[in-house]
């Protein structure tokens, strides 16, 4: 049961879960909080009942489901992606009760609140459902996603599975953020805090990603081409592999004419030949030196 001061868009007073016989009053937030909490752990059936129910004392009143929001900023459908109420009561808020996929709060957007909470099910609804192509705080979607796996360590294997099925449909493969990086290149210096940099910029390359555009590396004021940066990796087994498979999949095959490319790729792997199969033993040798 729903009580309002005026036809505005806020619970009042008082909310109660359907199976209450006897209304306590309650305040907007604990309302709010037991309606998100009802969607979460019944089945849906029940949720769409209980939705419809709702909506309808709300239209009385002049308002709707999408006007409930929370002190903390969450309306229905955020605090629903964040709790892991199933896909299909997600789906049915969106389609049949007009919550924007598009919605914008503080930087947070649906669509990365299911990337940041690791419902994979969700991502793959909204990304057919709504606009991929936006910027947040001078970053677009794809800077948006691999910055979420650099801060947090939580839900990787979803999050890169994610990351990995948005690439060949995104028209923002080389937009560049406020500071003039494409994605691949902000990867690149992210990528202390990323496990898996290697894979994700591999996935980057196949859909398309150039590693021929100008950069100005740290330290340096002359603009160089992007893949340049690589040649600074640690001479290991792993950066190895991961620089052949790189230079191929970028089909960047360093012509006879590109010389001083070719000249930093033999330097690496002449290098890596004669030093890079031991390295840790000789950095110990030295230390005990």
């Amino acid at each position: 049961m729903f009580y309002f001061t005026n036809g505005c868009a806020r619970i009042e007073s008082v909310f109660n879960e359907p199976a209450n016989p006897h209304p306590a009053p309650v305040d907007l937030d604990t309302g709010f909080d037991n309606l998100a909490g009802y969607l979460q752990f019944n089945d849906f059936e029940s949720c769409q009942s209980y939705l419809s129910e709702i909506s309808e004392i709300l239209k009385t009143n002049g308002s709707a489901l999408t006007n409930l929001i929370h002190s903390d900023g969450d309306n229905l459908l955020f605090r629903c992606i964040k709790n892991g109420t199933s896909p299909e009561v997600i789906q049915l808020l969106i389609e049949e009760y007009g919550f924007w996929t598009d919605l914008c709060v503080e930087n947070k957007r649906p669509i990365l609140l299911a990337f940041e909470n690791g419902r994979k099910d969700v991502f793959d609804y909204l990304k057919n459902t709504c606009s991929l192509n936006f910027i947040i705080d001078g970053n677009s979607f794809l800077h948006c996603l691999i910055e979420n796996i650099a801060d947090s360590a939580e839900y990787r294997r979803e999050k890169i599975a994610m990351f990995e099925s948005i690439l060949l449909r995104h028209p923002q493969i080389n937009t560049q953020n406020q500071f003039g990086q494409a994605p691949s290149f902000f990867l690149w210096e992210q990528r202390d805090r990323v496990p898996d940099w290697r894979q994700l910029m591999l996935s980057l390359v196949a859909a398309g990603a150039e590693l021929n555009s100008q950069h100005v590396p740290r330290g340096s004021r002359t603009p160089k081409p992007f893949y340049f940066s690589f040649f600074k990796l640690e001479k290991t087994q792993q950066n190895a592999e991961f620089l052949t498979t790189i230079l191929e999949k970028a089909e960047l095959h360093l012509k006879a004419d590109n010389k001083t490319g070719n000249q930093k790729k033999q330097e690496w792997f002449q290098e890596f030949e004669q030093t890079g199969k031991e390295p840790s033993r000789k950095k110990q040798r030295a230390v005990r030196a």
